[in-house]
């Protein structure tokens, strides 16, 4: 991409906002001739870089990732068309190969933002860039990966090894709860927290991210089938990525989409009439899981633990995206109404989803958000909240994921010293309605090396 920072220079490109990204200058050595900025929040950016366009007559960059994050653009890319602001937006983007199967964070990036851009150009990270810039505003869409051919799996008439069934959500549209109930006492399952499924313990469940990890890594299943929407795991990237290419997967989608592996779709009769090896009985570490929420209590699962144990069984619980939801499947065995946003999982929006939640149910509701997803909602309760609804804020000051995923990237951490009630100090909020978690980032560190080491 050296043609491209080139191509900024040489129209007259001096800054560079960057959002909800890496704080860390030396993962952009491209981009050292510029002054970088880092942002949150993709609106605000947006706007900063308008603002600053308008003052020094010179082309400004965002750059955003992929999912929701070109959205929160449009207003202020609007305000650029109408005013001729030269406002240039860089999206990365996931492999064409991916667009319209319903993989994470993945949708057709151009078509929202193309009447209200000037030009709009589509390349790959690793080819040369020789287009001419002279319109704005400029919308360049950067393919982060060459796409990948479909690996489509034939169905397997007779395995010998025990099958998965994964439920995540939407399970339920599907009769997911009567396949859970048919077997779930002989089949290998694994329950996504919002999957809304009925759920009865049995030997046969995998119940963490690691476990499911071993039994891919050690071939313990032949074939997966997903029953619902997008999985929420990272894992099952991998199963598209090649890495158990012995392992088939099959798909029964409320939309019919692929989502984040390819492979045949199959109906809920032919499931219903399919008999799968019997399973044996699999590994919990339920007793390592509750010795390490002792050894480690002001780990943020630990945290999260204490006060989902304070939650009524008849509640409803909506998850922010990122670590909220991943932490919760870690210390909870629940998965009965709970809501999430994970379409597009981005998390802007989940405090005014919560609140449309509460606002149609008698029912009380807990909004279990990290502290970056409640600064991008901010906005939404200077309102008066409805009295049945609760937000708990996970503040580990920063939008940590990154140090999670596998391999982890520490450096790409948006880290603060907020204190979210001190910030909504004037927000007039009844006592008890927002609840903020401060764990300690080193204890929960020391957790997560812990946990993944039993599973090693």
């Amino acid at each position: 991409m050296k043609q491209l920072t080139s191509a900024l220079k040489k129209i007259g490109v001096t800054d560079i906002f960057f959002c909800a990204g890496a704080r860390n200058k030396e993962l952009h050595p491209l981009f050292d001739p510029f002054s970088i900025h880092y942002n949150y929040d993709e609106r605000s950016a947006s706007f900063k870089a308008l603002g600053l366009s308008k003052i020094t007559n010179k082309p400004v960059v965002i750059c955003t990732t992929s999912g929701s994050a070109v959205l929160e653009c449009l207003p202020a890319i609007a305000e650029a068309y109408y005013t001729n602001t030269k406002l240039i937006l860089i999206t990365a983007d996931r492999s064409p190969a991916h667009h319209g199967t319903g993989f994470a964070q993945t949708f057709n990036q151009l078509d929202p933002v193309k009447t209200l851009c000037r030009n709009q150009i589509e390349i790959y990270s690793d080819e040369e860039f020789n287009s001419a810039i002279e319109l704005f505003p400029l919308h360049l869409n950067i393919f982060t990966e060459r796409e990948n051919k479909a690996r489509l799996f034939s169905p397997t008439p007779q395995v010998t090894k025990p099958t998965l069934l994964l439920f995540s959500g939407g399970a339920k549209e599907l009769g997911g709860d009567k396949l859970y109930s048919h077997f779930s006492e002989s089949t290998m399952h694994y329950l996504e927290p919002d999957c809304d499924i009925e759920r009865t313990p049995t030997p046969f469940e995998v119940l963490s991210d690691e476990r499911l990890c071993q039994i891919l890594k050690l071939g313990e299943i032949e074939q997966v089938i997903r029953i619902g929407r997008s999985p929420i795991s990272k894992v099952w990237r991998n199963l598209n990525d090649g890495l158990y290419p012995r392992i088939s997967v099959f798909h029964l989608d409320p939309d019919d989409l692929l989502r984040l592996t390819f492979g045949p779709v199959v109906s809920f009769d032919t499931l219903m009439n399919c008999t799968f090896p019997r399973a044996k009985k699999t590994k919990q570490n339920i007793p390592q899981l509750q010795l390490l929420l002792e050894k480690y209590p002001n780990s943020e699962l630990s945290n999260l633990k204490t006060y989902s144990d304070t939650i009524s069984a008849h509640d409803l619980i909506f998850l922010g995206n990122s670590l909220a939801i991943r932490n919760w499947k870690t210390i909870s065995s629940r998965v009965h109404s709970i809501y999430s946003n994970r379409g597009i999982n981005g998390i802007d929006g989940a405090i005014s989803s919560a609140i449309g939640l509460a606002l149609g149910t008698e029912r009380n509701v807990h909004c279990i958000i990290g502290d970056l997803t409640f600064l991008y909602d901010l906005g939404s309760i200077i309102e008066e909240l409805p009295y049945n609804l609760t937000i708990v804020v996970m503040n580990n000051e920063g939008g940590r994921i990154f140090e999670v995923i596998d391999p982890p990237f520490p450096q790409i951490v948006c880290k603060h010293k907020h204190n979210m009630k001190e910030l909504t100090s004037g927000f007039r909020l009844p006592k008890g309605q927002l609840i903020e978690l401060f764990p300690e980032n080193i204890q929960t560190e020391s957790f997560r090396v812990k946990w993944r080491e039993l599973h090693d």
